[in-house]
């Protein structure tokens, strides 16, 4: 990782980054994200690491079928109002 480089940068600010942990099984990092207020937010989450995949998970880290799209370094996922969304990042 570079010097000054964020391992993880959310955007945009009403979204809170919830929680950042090992996955319970297999390889990889479960990140969620919670959306606090009254209105659908996009997630857009920077990693300042490599990895070589993302996909939504549910709480309990099973697979789901929530569209997580990848853009070089950045990960974009919809957070609805009042929800808490979940990545596993490998």
């Amino acid at each position: 990782m570079a010097p000054g480089l964020a391992l993880l940068s959310l955007e945009p600010r009403a979204l809170l980054l919830s929680a950042v942990k090992p996955a319970e099984e297999g390889p990889g990092l479960v990140v969620r994200v919670s959306n606090p207020t009254g209105a659908a937010c996009e997630a857009e989450l920077r990693l300042g690491f490599p990895f070589e995949r993302a996909e939504a998970v549910r709480l309990d880290e099973t697979p789901c079928s929530d569209l997580v799209t990848q853009q070089g370094d950045t990960l974009r996922f919809a957070v609805p109002a009042h929800a808490l969304r979940s990545v596993q990042i490998v």
